[in-house]
């Protein structure tokens, strides 16, 4: 499903319109982001991610922040850095690396000899554990430290499982953002 949504450039003829007109996949994801009722911060997440809006980047950091404040606060931890590590995040969604496990592909396959009448070896594919499927790589935490401002001694001690406490709640958001593509998309149809 993830290939489904990081098209390239790819375009869509428009049913109905009769001259061929085509409308390109990051315009259609942007509108079916903004159909239903979407949380702004996954709204936000999907269209930096899968509509390349990177206009709405500044946004996304102040609600990520903001929300990131809030979790801190109920936690009792001090909230002084979250618009730095708010940045950060950001910064990884805009210019991604690659997964060092899957190299990028967000899921791996592994060979194996299936036994009975005959031996076959076939490969099955498994989910990447390192980043969940998404084909994404993470900044080292000395990058980390670097683009949230923070030292890197200070980040690495004390801000570093904070800032992932942040990365998992916009994770929240894109697997929030894909299922509401899911449902408006129909990939389902496809499969059958």
């Amino acid at each position: 499903m993830m290939g489904r949504l990081n098209v390239r450039g790819q375009s869509y003829a428009m049913p109905g319109s009769g001259h061929g007109d085509t409308v390109p996949f990051e315009s259609l994801v942007a509108g079916a982001l903004g159909m239903g009722r979407l949380h702004r911060g996954a709204e936000l997440v999907g269209l930096v991610i899968y509509a390349r809006h990177h206009d709405v980047a500044r946004e996304l950091v102040t609600r990520l922040a903001a929300a990131g404040s809030a979790l801190f606060e109920r936690k009792g931890w001090k909230t002084v850095y979250c618009y730095g590590i708010a940045e950060m995040l950001v910064f990884e969604l805009l210019w991604p690396r690659r997964c060092v496990d899957c190299k990028g592909d967000g899921e791996y396959s592994v060979r194996y000899t299936a036994l009975g009448e005959q031996s076959v070896s076939r490969k099955k594919a498994h989910r990447c554990q390192r980043c969940n499927g998404t084909g994404r790589g993470d900044l080292s935490q000395r990058e980390q430290a670097r683009v949230s401002g923070i030292e890197q001694s200070r980040f690495i001690r004390t801000w570093a499982p904070r800032a992932h406490e942040m990365r998992l709640m916009m994770l929240g958001w894109e697997e929030d953002c894909l299922r509401h593509l899911v449902r408006h998309f129909d990939f389902s149809a496809e499969a059958g």
